[in-house]
């Protein structure tokens, strides 16, 4: 029991130079990394938020050229339906037919043929 006393006791002067050690290497890592991957983040950051800018650039171009699209599309549907009247018009009013050159011959119904 004594041997393992002697590997569990704490002594001053390790522990002190661990703390040194902890604080020596918490500053040079925060000097020389810390710094560097701070600059890495924010270049990412200033992609990220141009991608962002860019995308809603796009949306916006997109949106406006879908409502120039359905604008167009309601005026074409609108002419469409103006013709369409038109057409209906001309076809409705009385044409003038040419008579024929040749006398036509009597219609019988089929009730009158039957009859005879």
């Amino acid at each position: 029991m004594e041997g393992f006393q002697a590997l569990v006791t704490i002594v001053p002067w390790n522990f002190v130079a661990q703390i040194a050690n902890l604080l020596i290497t918490m500053l040079l890592v925060k000097k020389f990394l810390f710094q560097r991957v701070q600059k890495i983040l924010d270049q990412r950051q200033a992609l990220c938020n141009a991608q962002l800018e860019e995308a809603a650039s796009a949306r916006e171009k997109a949106e406006q050229a879908q409502a120039q699209y359905e604008e167009a599309l309601a005026q074409a549907k609108a002419e469409a339906g103006e013709i369409v009247k038109a057409a209906r018009k001309f076809w409705r009013m009385p044409a003038v037919r040419p008579r024929p050159c040749w006398p036509r011959p009597k219609r019988t119904s089929p009730s009158s043929a039957r009859r005879r």
